[in-house]
């Protein structure tokens, strides 16, 4: 995936992707959770296990959801009332 693929899937610029992978802006964890999804990885992806006094068993990792990628990227297109929208469908949706 090149950076306008990315940019595009978290809603960003492919100008401020390099931001990000350059250091000079932060990414929230918001962007961080999206940019995961876009790349159909889980979020410990990003940060490597060093020595820790925990397993590696103990890092939880979502489940997986085949179309986590898709969604994301088509929630982000959307504007701000589609996405409210949605958002409330999904609500409806997970209630039991």
């Amino acid at each position: 995936m090149n950076q306008a693929d990315l940019g595009k899937a978290i809603g960003v610029t492919f100008q401020q992707v390099q931001k990000y992978e350059r250091g000079y802006n932060r990414v929230s964890a918001s962007k961080l959770w999206q940019c995961a999804a876009a790349l159909g990885v889980g979020i410990h992806y990003f940060y490597p296990v060093a020595d820790t006094p925990f397993e590696t068993a103990d890092l939880v990792s979502p489940p997986p959801m085949p179309h986590a990628r898709e969604m994301s990227r088509l929630y982000a297109a959307l504007d701000d009332g589609a996405q409210r929208l949605v958002l409330d469908l999904a609500r409806e949706l997970s209630r039991d």
